[in-house]
């Protein structure tokens, strides 16, 4: 199973559409006794094998992604639904209900120019147009002081940061509007399969960076918690008992070794007539024998 990194629910790959839900086995016939005695000489682990051959192949492998997002998930963030399906965020979706399910493969939109174009924010009324060339990455943006003008004391402050995400997936963002279309009828769930160092990849601008700061998860990870090692985790009871008497004083210890057999002498001889009579031990029994010794207790301090 997956789980989502943001809500951390649990999903089958079947759910993901990364696999064909396994169709019932048939029984299998019983083999001939000399075919018994081959199988039994085989392995444990050739077993386990064969007995999970008939699942499908998964459309993505475990090592192909660092991080899985439900599409419930993804539909409420803006930003993810903006890169969804782009380079190294990938979806698993079908062309038609009829068709098989497969990988949605990012294409860029011209073969001569493999970077996607930028798309800058409407309210940005400087800075670069749409339609111009993104900047290979934010930290090749050159924000140096130009020439200050005359009379000025500090240089002029760029006034917008370009948006370096990539150009929508057409097909992703049409997922996201039919999410309440029968599973049938449905060409994708919207799951987003995020490639390693993803959280390095996303835009800041002031328009990508407030939905992703909604999902802290999505820019910083979360550090797993371990209990701490136990110590006394490999011991037995009869040495964690010993342990615990080594740390009595020696008369306190002397004396729990004294009532534990005489405990055990008692309980020997309440049992000694069930057993004769071939009874059955009730929980009432068991306790009827620890209340007598409670009584017998209150008695002698008396």
């Amino acid at each position: 199973m997956i789980q989502c990194l943001v809500c951390e629910d649990w999903f089958h790959e079947s759910c993901c559409n990364l696999r064909e839900r396994p169709t019932s086995r048939k029984i299998s016939p019983e083999p001939h006794p000399e075919q018994a005695e081959v199988h039994e000489e085989g392995s444990d682990d050739d077993a386990q094998s064969q007995g999970s051959s008939h699942l499908p192949p998964g459309l993505i492998s475990g090592t192909e992604y660092e991080s899985f997002i439900c599409g419930l998930c993804a539909s409420r963030n803006k930003t993810l639904m903006r890169w969804a399906g782009t380079s190294g965020i990938t979806m698993v979706v079908r062309d038609a209900p009829v068709e098989p399910w497969k990988r949605l493969v990012y294409e860029s939109r011209t073969t001569e120019n493999p970077d996607p174009i930028t798309i800058l924010d409407a309210s940005t009324a400087d800075g670069p147009t749409v339609g111009s060339k993104r900047p290979l990455s934010p930290s090749n943006v050159d924000y140096s002081d130009p020439k200050r003008l005359r009379g000025s004391s500090q240089a002029p402050v760029p006034s917008s940061v370009p948006c370096l995400a990539p150009e929508a997936n057409f097909m992703a963002q049409n997922i996201y509007q039919q999410l309440d279309a029968p599973v049938t009828a449905s060409l994708g769930t919207g799951d987003l399969f995020l490639s390693e160092g993803f959280r390095d990849r996303w835009c800041r601008c002031p328009s990508c960076l407030p939905p992703l700061e909604a999902m802290p998860c999505l820019l910083v990870e979360e550090e797993t918690y371990e209990p701490p090692e136990d110590p006394d985790s490999g011991l037995s009871l009869e040495e964690l008992g010993m342990r615990a008497l080594e740390r009595l004083p020696r008369d306190k210890a002397i004396d729990g070794i004294h009532a534990f057999n005489g405990m055990r002498d008692d309980l020997v001889k309440y049992l000694r007539p069930f057993a004769q009579e071939g009874k059955v031990v009730s929980e009432t029994d068991v306790r009827d024998f620890f209340a007598s010794l409670t009584e017998t207790a209150k008695k002698s301090r008396r």
